[in-house]
């Protein structure tokens, strides 16, 4: 059975770096390990097709959300729990939740049918520097809601959070003043100090 790791946070925090740097050092302790982004299933079509919706359409939040929950739907058919090693997930359906109950949009995710994760790591990063990595990294510019509503960028921040802090094993690192190395050593010393409860081999040997 997979041992499912959550990295959480908003944009430019960070997550893509840390789990790519996860899945190498997992790999490197021996351990089979993979990533995927935003769906459970890197093949899922749903999942895609809503990315695409929401980058275009970011006003229509309604239709956007109805299929980040049918990408999840088709998650819960074809995703196998069973796969042996150690998924790394950047992102996923209860970022949709979050959102919605921020903005007020009513759909029911309450009985929607959840998939657990052993660990969530949530990045944390200052306004400034969430800025700076979006003129670097994105061709979005001042277009960006980081930019555009900022207030409102901080406060998803705020509320997606408090989402994931009632986990039982939740690790906040703020990577404002870190670099990729020094956020993936402390993401790594906290899962090798929590393996035992999450059933982790987190070193060769």
């Amino acid at each position: 059975m997979s041992q499912r790791i959550l990295v959480e946070g908003m944009d430019f925090s960070g997550k893509t770096t840390l789990a790519e740097g996860l899945v190498e050092r997992f790999r490197e302790g021996g351990k089979l390990a993979w990533s995927s982004r935003n769906s459970l299933c890197p093949e899922n079509p749903i999942c895609r097709m809503a990315e695409r919706f929401a980058e275009k359409s970011r006003r229509h939040r309604y239709e956007a959300s109805a299929l980040y929950m049918a990408a999840h739907f088709w998650d819960l058919r074809h995703y196998n729990p069973e796969r042996p090693g150690v998924h790394i997930q950047d992102s996923c359906w209860l970022r949709s939740k979050a959102f919605d109950r921020r903005q007020g949009v009513s759909l029911p995710w309450e009985q929607v049918p959840g998939i657990e994760f052993s660990a969530v790591i949530y990045l944390s990063t200052s306004l400034k520097v969430r800025q700076w990595r979006c003129r670097k990294r994105t061709q979005h510019g001042a277009d960006h809601w980081v930019y555009t509503n900022s207030d409102q960028f901080l406060a998803m921040d705020f509320h997606l959070r408090n989402e994931f802090a009632q986990h039982p094993r939740f690790f906040d690192i703020d990577t404002s003043l870190l670099s990729p190395t020094q956020v993936l050593d402390r993401a790594w010393e906290y899962l090798q100090h929590r393996s035992n409860h999450l059933g982790l081999i987190t070193t060769a040997g």
